[in-house]
């Protein structure tokens, strides 16, 4: 039970699980702004300062999730719509922080990300 409803079942993923002192939790993934590799994990980064380290990859929560997030290099995962600016080596987002852009990626997300 990693994820609160799968797109197989014609529904979009909303929950994502995390365990925290042995005790299963979950937040909404309309709460993430940006998702990190760490290892064999993934950080979410919520959009209220928190994150959380849970086990899924970032393939399978941009496959589950399609339309709202955008895969910018090898390890990092963004929310479209919490994307402040477009810079050429850099995606700003609305926290402030900035994360690297792969040139291969740069063209796409300035297609996706024009408003």
């Amino acid at each position: 039970m990693r994820q609160g409803q799968s797109q197989s079942s014609g529904v979009l993923m909303n929950r994502l699980y995390y365990k925290l002192h042995g005790k299963l939790n979950f937040f909404l993934v309309d709460e993430v702004s940006y998702f990190r590799a760490d290892s064999k994990y993934v950080v979410a980064y919520l959009k209220d300062g928190t994150d959380r380290l849970i086990e899924y990859t970032l393939a399978s929560l941009s496959h589950d999730n399609p339309g709202c997030f955008l895969m910018i290099n090898r390890g990092s995962l963004i929310r479209m719509a919490d994307v402040q600016k477009l810079k050429p080596h850099a995606v700003v987002m609305r926290d402030g922080k900035e994360l690297t852009i792969s040139r291969s990626r740069l063209a796409v997300a300035r297609s996706l990300l024009r408003t």
